[in-house]
């Protein structure tokens, strides 16, 4: 995830360095000069851009490469300033885009102190400002144009951050669901069940919850393979974890660990319930799905257990394997 969020943000920084380009180009034909004289700087900063542009496109975006972009940035944003005057709209936009720049550079924690800090000395200013010109109309810090210039590159530097940070934050919440969930069966996966099971067991530690795991292994699923396919080998398997999904609490998960086992955590909940609990599900499972079949499990209680979390699930893989054993009706009937 630490490698994901590296590449969010290069994809933003690679984005505002292209929106900073496209200014420089923008800026060439716009020029309010249309002397030759005037025009070389910025066919210089353009050719500079492109240059630039395919460099960061095609390297990682490292820390001098930052440092080195946002010096050249500098550079330019003064030339473009000095060539189309520093109340040009494309001027302040090259401005906020080289402040979002500096800031994405930055760790939350700092950004939101510098976004605060902008915010309040711009809002001082202003309020200074005012009551300068009721004391005196002709006397005054800002230009009206410069006022609005100001207030439109505070503004949009604030909200471009903090939608690129709610951005960041959607797009790695998403990324973070997708990768921990089973593509074949839509439950949660290995991954995500050794993440909730870090959690239970530092809530058993130190509130002394308890919780416990089922060990679950679908019956003869290797005669369902050779019989009937892996197409409907693979629909037993989704049947079965959708339908776990569906009778247990929301606090409650079922994770497939791989092939066809999977493990359900119940929290807060004591070995006997869990047992009733299972008994239901396998009858109205057995019912229900199109192959008449049943499952197996094992379950385990975590209280007053000195058992680490991989013996755990040892001795519920044991007792589901027992539970097998003794079974005398997990056979294939037939399909419907």
């Amino acid at each position: 995830m630490k490698y994901t969020t590296k590449y969010i943000n290069k994809q933003i920084m690679l984005a505002l360095y292209i929106l900073m380009s496209i200014s420089g180009v923008v800026a060439l034909f716009i020029t309010q000069n249309p002397s030759v004289k005037s025009t070389i700087p910025q066919v210089f900063t353009l050719l500079i851009s492109i240059i630039f542009l395919i460099f960061i496109i095609f390297k990682d975006l490292n820390q001098i490469t930052h440092v080195v972009s946002i010096a050249f940035y500098i550079i330019t944003t003064i030339s473009m300033w000095f060539f189309l005057g520093s109340a040009h709209p494309l001027g302040l936009i090259y401005l906020m885009l080289l402040i979002i720049i500096i800031i994405e550079t930055l760790d939350w924690k700092v950004q939101r102190l510098l976004l605060v800090v902008l915010i309040l000395t711009y809002m001082i200013f202003g309020l200074v400002d005012v009551f300068i010109r009721i004391d005196n109309p002709s006397l005054h810090i800002f230009t009206l144009p410069g006022f609005i210039g100001i207030s439109v590159l505070i503004i949009g530097v604030a909200i471009i951050t903090l939608l690129s940070r709610l951005f960041k934050e959607e797009l790695l919440k998403h990324l973070r669901d997708v990768s921990s969930i089973d593509a074949l069966t839509g439950v949660k996966n290995t991954r995500a069940f050794y993440e909730e099971i870090e959690l239970l067991e530092s809530d058993y530690l130190r509130y002394q919850t308890n919780y416990s795991l089922v060990y679950v292994d679908v019956d003869e699923f290797k005669e369902i393979n050779d019989q009937y396919g892996h197409l409907v080998g693979d629909e037993v398997l989704k049947n079965l974890s959708q339908h776990i999904k569906k009778s247990i609490r929301k606090t409650d998960e079922v994770y497939r660990l791989g092939g066809d086992e999977f493990v359900v955590t119940f929290k807060n909940v004591g070995k006997s319930e869990v047992q009733k609990k299972m008994i239901i599900i396998g009858e109205e499972y057995s019912e229900h799905n199109r192959i008449h079949l049943g499952f197996s499990y094992g379950i385990i209680e975590r209280k007053g257990s000195e058992l680490s979390v991989s013996e755990l699930l040892k001795e519920a893989d044991r007792l589901m394997y027992e539970n097998k054993q003794t079974k005398k009706h997990s056979s294939i009937k037939k399909i419907k």
